[in-house]
């Protein structure tokens, strides 16, 4: 009796946790398809390079699909105001593969220091936004845009507006 119960409990078993795999499988593979035809609807494509702002990595890469916003250019996010909600910059450089998952990433993760009361030095700055970084012998040296700053471990971003409340 205890070998029939075994013989027929065994593949029962084996059976119930085949099938829930199954069906997690293709449920997660719906989700990828919806992720893939939203991506596409965006315009994004496979083999490109695209920043990302708070990107957070999965535990496995291959399972791993953007569900955050994608930007062309370094640029493009520099502008976007949720870069600068809380006291750190989370930058990343991603590249999808042909099947729109990500293949290539590089994170680069900051504190902000915001100075309220910029210094005498900026005052005759005209209203808009400067990088600088600095070079071997302290000395601010003025950079063109984000673009030439993100990859550095630390630059100075001035954002000047003299707009009276």
């Amino acid at each position: 009796m205890k070998t029939l119960v075994k013989i027929c409990l065994i593949p029962f078993l084996f059976g119930i946790v085949s099938t829930q795999y199954v069906i997690a499988k293709v449920k997660m593979n719906e989700q990828q398809v919806q992720i893939v035809k939203q991506l596409k609807k965006q315009g994004i494509l496979p083999n490109t390079t695209y920043y990302q702002f708070d990107y957070l990595p999965a535990l496995d890469n291959q399972d791993s699909f953007p569900e955050k916003s994608l930007y062309l250019s370094v640029n493009e996010l520099e502008t976007n105001p949720n870069m600068y909600i809380m006291a750190t910059q989370s930058i990343a450089q991603v590249q999808l593969n042909k099947n729109f998952q990500y293949s290539q990433i590089i994170q680069l993760d900051r504190n902000i220091i915001e100075v309220i009361y910029p210094t005498d030095s900026f005052q005759s700055l005209d209203d808009g936004v400067y990088f600088y970084t600095l070079d071997e012998h302290k000395q601010l040296q003025k950079k063109n845009s984000f673009n030439d700053v993100y990859l550095l471990p630390s630059y100075l971003r001035i954002e000047k507006n003299t707009v009276l409340w």
